[in-house]
């Protein structure tokens, strides 16, 4: 669609006032290029092979608006912000605002670093951001990168949610970790890494922990914090989490075209027989399955996507690739649903332990060492036997089994309102072994007794007998499942 003209484009290049009052010639460069390349190529229609199923054309007809600008006091920063020692350094609309920063401490870090707007950096030292800014665009040339490179400077989408799927075809096209700060990601590599951790793939363990506590090799490089790990099992594309535990293979035939279309690998677990079966055994195990990739991703830092009636047990029946199905394949059965009730109240009642806690939605990376206000490091890892784990147990390519404590009395970051955020604390035992596991609680001073609160091998707990454990004794964890225990005292 050359010679992009529409309601959408019009109003997004209409000139705007820029608020620092700095006009940087490598952004304007930029901009300009950006835009012009839109005008020329258009945006993507159903005719380019990566967006024949979606179409943008209705959003091209919709008026842009620039976000409006917020005024924030001096006193509103303040309850915002964490005082840990540091320059205050506030940006407002994606603009550096001098006047809310901390002076005395800013005046400090002038003496070995510059504090100014990109506006101002790129209009005195174009040279060395201007091709950090232009490098997307550059090497991805497309409607979407374009219009990301030319609104970087003006704060346009400060007030905007902005969620990549970060992954196309062709070279280059899976880019997981590698999209600038503001933005957040379906993390693949947590899907991957989780599904392969509880089907029993071997060396998994060490990058379990790193998806189950936010990615921070991928995203606090740059900046971002967990939040910008948008955590999934299973998505609109590939098996639902009822099949993902009853199919090893996709079965598309009902799309027409071969079985050709759709993911081949899925790192999927029929648990011992291919699709629906009335063995009671392998029924139970596949829904255990589903309890433990659940409770692994309520419980993990970042921001949890669930599928559309993953806790209703929807099936596809194999098919991984439904666009082409309106149809029983890809509906909701509701009178099927009835037979799910567990998971779905199980599945309710992780959404609501996440929600009641936020050590398990902390706004930063853990530290992995003691922080102030606590005597005991924020997060520990330990093997079954209690003790903390070595570097050989990280790289044993047999290990399934951990536990980890999670510190709600070394929570770092202030809330919406300023205020110290203090939590309880807890243990996770994982077990991905296939035989029940004995667990010790160690003893870190952190508690005396843990309530079980969570075991994904007894998901009615509301009509079991209560279990405490005290710190220093062992609790058996069933094999392939998951045990979560909060201080008792």
């Amino acid at each position: 669609m050359s010679g992009t003209s529409n309601a959408f484009f019009e109003g997004l290049t209409r000139p705007r006032p820029k608020r620092n009052g700095h006009l940087s010639p490598a952004g304007v460069g930029l901009r300009s290029s950006a835009f012009q390349w839109v005008a020329e190529h258009g945006f993507p229609t159903t005719k380019d092979e990566a967006w024949k199923y979606t179409r943008v054309a209705p959003i091209l007809q919709i008026p842009f608006e620039p976000a409006v600008s917020r005024r924030l006091s001096a006193g509103a920063i303040e309850q915002l912000t964490d005082d840990f020692g540091g320059a205050q350094i506030v940006v407002v609309n994606g603009y550096f605002a001098k006047e809310l920063s901390s002076p005395t401490k800013l005046r400090e870090l002038n003496k070995r670093a510059k504090v100014m707007s990109l506006a101002v950096a790129l209009a005195e030292d174009e040279e060395l951001l201007a091709p950090f800014l232009a490098r997307p665009f550059q090497e991805q040339p497309h409607a979407f990168t374009a219009l990301s490179a030319a609104l970087a400077e003006d704060g346009v989408l400060a007030d905007t949610k902005l969620i990549a799927e970060p992954w196309d075809i062709g070279q280059g096209g899976y880019n997981v970790g590698g999209f600038p700060p503001l933005w957040t990601e379906w993390n693949g590599k947590y899907r991957d890494t989780v599904r392969d951790f509880w089907r029993g793939e071997d060396r998994t363990l060490a990058e379990f922990a790193s998806r189950l506590t936010g990615s921070a090799d991928l995203y606090e490089q740059d900046g971002r914090r967990p939040f910008a790990s948008i955590n999934f099992v299973t998505a609109h594309d590939g098996f639902t989490m009822h099949d993902l535990v009853s199919y090893n293979h996709k079965h598309n035939d009902a799309n027409g075209e071969g079985g050709n279309d759709g993911e081949s690998h899925n790192s999927s677990w029929n648990c011992g027989v291919e699709g629906e079966t009335d063995d009671l055994d392998i029924v139970v195990l596949r829904e255990q399955q589903k309890r433990n990739m659940l409770t692994t991703l309520f419980l993990s830092q970042g921001v949890p996507m669930l599928l559309h009636g993953d806790e209703l047990g929807r099936t596809q029946l194999g098919n991984n690739n439904v666009y082409a199905q309106d149809s029983e394949l890809s509906w909701i059965d509701w009178e099927r649903a009835k037979d799910f009730e567990v998971l779905t109240d199980f599945t309710a009642r992780l959404s609501q332990l996440r929600r009641d806690h936020p050590v398990f939605r902390r706004r930063r990376h853990f530290r992995g060492r003691v922080v102030k206000g606590s005597t005991i490091e924020d997060i520990g890892w330990f093997t079954p036997a209690g003790e903390w784990m070595s570097e050989d147990d990280w790289e044993s390519g047999f290990a399934r089994s951990v536990a980890v404590f999670l510190n709600g009395d070394a929570i770092r970051e202030p809330d919406a309102r300023g205020e110290p955020v203090v939590d309880d604390s807890f243990f996770l035992l994982f077990n991905g072994h296939y035989e029940n596991i004995d667990f010790t609680l160690p003893d870190l001073g952190a508690g005396e007794a843990w309530d079980v609160v969570i075991d994904t091998a007894a998901p009615l707990l509301d009509d079991a007998e209560p279990r405490t454990v005290k710190t220093g004794a062992a609790i058996e964890v069933d094999a392939r499942s998951v045990l979560v225990l909060k201080k008792a005292f």
